[in-house]
């Protein structure tokens, strides 16, 4: 698994969310991204009764279907369905809120792309961009160059034929987007500074994503 690196995209008011998603997807396949499928994450909070304890988390995601990733505190723990099946059934915990990202993979040479949509329980809220580059391991040696990736992601490309006569989407195609780096808080986890990027420090990007990190 390559060093990922994980963008908000921000929005105009004069655009809706799933307009620009359908934009992003096109200027990476104008970049030659090759389509692979969809792909998913999820997160699900669970509480205790009064906040005596920290927060559980459990990661899900398509690229490892059959496992779970806790986190609470200072701790990533890889487990399976079962041991997070049984925090829905623990009375003292109560499960408190839950996000998603549903989206496109795609191949980009050395690059991984995939371009989702955050969904609440308001609905889809907001682009993101995840970039991983396989030749790096850890995300402080090749964050410059997925940034770089990023922006010609972000930057302009001429409308599509089919958009000429509907202004928005020939505005959206015709606007430089502007993004925000996920913070990552590795260096706050047990055993994830300086360490081969894993699923583990997915887990914990998607996490400071949903937090609004």
């Amino acid at each position: 698994m390559g060093a990922k690196c994980l963008f908000r995209i921000q929005i105009h008011e004069y655009y809706n969310s799933a307009q620009v998603h359908k934009e992003l997807q096109r200027r990476v396949e104008a970049h030659t991204g090759r389509r692979v499928g969809p792909w998913q994450v999820s997160t699900q909070q669970y509480v205790s009764k009064g906040n005596v304890r920290p927060p559980i988390v459990v990661f899900t995601t398509s690229e490892e279907p059959n496992s779970r990733y806790l986190l609470t505190g200072k701790h990533v723990i890889e487990t399976d369905d079962g041991l997070s099946a049984l925090l829905s059934k623990i009375p003292a915990l109560t499960s408190k809120q839950s996000f998603m990202v549903k989206g496109i993979e795609y191949d980009l040479v050395d690059f991984t792309v995939r371009v989702g949509m955050v969904f609440e329980k308001s609905g889809p809220t907001s682009p993101v961009v995840e970039i991983g580059y396989l030749p790096c391991s850890i995300v402080d040696n090749c964050v410059g160059l997925i940034t770089e990736l990023m922006e010609k992601i972000a930057a302009p490309l001429v409308a599509p034929q089919d958009s000429r006569q509907d202004s928005q989407a020939n505005a959206a195609a015709e606007t430089n987007y502007k993004f925000t780096l996920v913070a990552d808080d590795f260096q706050k986890v047990e055993g994830l500074a300086n360490t081969p990027f894993s699923m583990r420090h997915t887990a914990l990007l998607y996490l400071k994503l949903f937090n609004k990190g």
